[in-house]
């Protein structure tokens, strides 16, 4: 005696897809579209990350700290973040830095 999955099989894969393919769109997490940061952006948010201040962070990359900080404000505005902390955060979610 054939059992029903057996005898239905390729209907149930059908339909088995079928749901896949409509669902799996509402159960993956939206994804907020980060812009695009400029490489010394990335680089101070990487070192704030990691625990510098602008100050450390100027002497590390050579750049005055009126910079570093130019650069973190660009990118936390870029990032639409309140804080630097909030930056940082968004940043690594975006997989943009990697501490």
């Amino acid at each position: 005696m054939v059992s029903y999955v057996e005898k239905n099989a390729a209907m149930l894969m059908r339909i088995a897809s079928a749901i896949d393919e409509k669902a799996a769109p509402a159960l993956l997490p939206e994804t907020e579209a980060y812009p695009v940061l400029a490489p010394r952006e990335c680089e101070c948010l990487l070192w704030t990350a990691r625990g510098k201040d602008a100050k450390a962070i100027a002497a590390i990359l050579v750049l005055s700290e009126f910079t570093v900080r130019s650069y973190l404000r660009s990118a936390r505005q870029k990032l639409k973040s309140s804080t630097l902390s909030q930056a940082v955060a968004k940043a690594i979610n975006a997989r943009l830095i990697a501490p």
